[in-house]
């Protein structure tokens, strides 16, 4: 059975969501064909490099707005152009791999008619700032559409009350939805030691030039203290500042690599991107959740789990790493996943469609 894993490339998070899902494909003795672009891409190659890897069309989103909104307008020509662009790409995909299956991760163009193509998303219910709440049922009703071509819609999430997405997932309900559980690609450390090599760990993430703005600011602020720390940039593009020796930087780490330092460190600090949240229920640490300015989405989770008591967030603008420490140490993260929540069972279930010729 040939499955085709699309991946969308917008920071890492989608990419690293989808290493579990196609680790457990390759388990079950799935040929699995990887297809991306950019940083998205080059990170799964890293991971898988014994897999075949297509080159789909870049959907190119740059932040040059704190306004989401605008950034997604300005966007939109070439979202679409993309999309139709994916089907095209997919076409030629299935035809040559000979493709059985096609699973996507937010990349609407990858499906074919009467053919099994599963769509993995955890925002059903977009998002909008305070003077656009009006909107949100128009948005559904559009997304909803792009989201019908799929024979099914699967929700890294808990399908309960004790969940990690809110009302990006539970708001609203879609006929082909279900919930398979949280996809982290770390794991649990066996080492647990009382004295941590880190005071705290920074992990970068996102679009450009959000990323940039983001690490330049962790720089400014951990240079003004003497914590012994590690950053990590989240990209491939090699490091040419000059970090204080109290400071240890990394462009880029294995899920090995993540999961260790962040075992050693005694907290976290990161964007609340939902492949982080994910990570961080997954390991169990504590974090500072700093949303990346405009966007909607991670601006609700930080939120969402603030409130809930389990990750202390601060905006960038108001972001003093010393008040979020203080801040901070009142928050508790209560979500600990274990192998019982594994999406195995679910994966199974799409497989024997796939094998029988089902559709859902």
């Amino acid at each position: 059975m040939r499955i085709l894993v699309a991946v969308l490339n917008w920071g890492l998070g989608h990419a690293t969501r989808c290493i579990p899902l196609i680790d457990a494909l390759k388990q079950k003795g799935a040929d699995v064909i990887i297809a991306s672009d950019g940083e998205a891409l080059a990170f799964l190659n890293q991971r898988f490099p014994e897999l075949p890897a297509a080159v789909l069309p870049s959907y190119n989103i740059r932040y040059h707005s704190k306004s989401m909104v605008w950034n997604m307008l300005r966007s939109l020509p070439r979202i679409l152009k993309a999309i139709e662009e994916e089907k095209e790409t997919t076409e030629r995909l299935i035809e040559q791999y000979d493709i059985d299956a096609i699973i996507s991760d937010n990349r609407y163009g990858c499906y074919r008619e009467h053919f099994f193509s599963a769509l993995i998303i955890h925002q059903i219910n977009i998002q909008c700032p305070k003077q656009l709440k009006f909107t949100e049922p128009l948005l559904f009703k559009i997304h909803q559409r792009f989201i019908e071509p799929f024979n099914t819609c699967l929700i890294p999430d808990f399908s309960g009350m004790q969940n990690l997405s809110g009302d990006l997932s539970h708001k609203r309900k879609l006929k082909n939805m279900q919930f398979i559980g949280p996809l982290s690609h770390l794991h649990n450390s066996v080492k647990s030691v009382s004295h941590k090599k880190y005071d705290l760990m920074v992990i970068c993430s996102g679009p450009e030039p959000a990323r940039t703005n983001f690490e330049n600011l962790m720089l400014r602020e951990l240079s003004r203290h003497d914590l012994k720390s590690v950053l990590v940039r989240g990209t491939h593009k090699k490091f040419t500042g000059k970090a204080p020796n109290h400071i240890r930087v990394f462009d880029i780490c294995s899920s090995d690599e993540i999961s260790a330092l962040m075992n050693d460190s005694e907290i976290i600090i990161s964007r609340s991107g939902y492949s982080t949240i994910m990570d961080l229920a997954k390991t169990g640490k504590n974090a500072i959740l700093i949303p990346t300015p405009g966007q909607t989405e991670q601006e609700y989770l930080a939120k969402y789990h603030h409130q809930a008591k389990r990750f202390f967030t601060m905006s960038e603008k108001n972001f003093s790493l010393k008040e979020a420490l203080i801040q901070s140490k009142s928050f508790r993260n209560n979500f600990k996943l274990t192998e019982n929540d594994s999406f195995s069972t679910k994966l199974d279930e799409l497989l024997t469609h796939i094998h029988d010729g089902q559709l859902f």
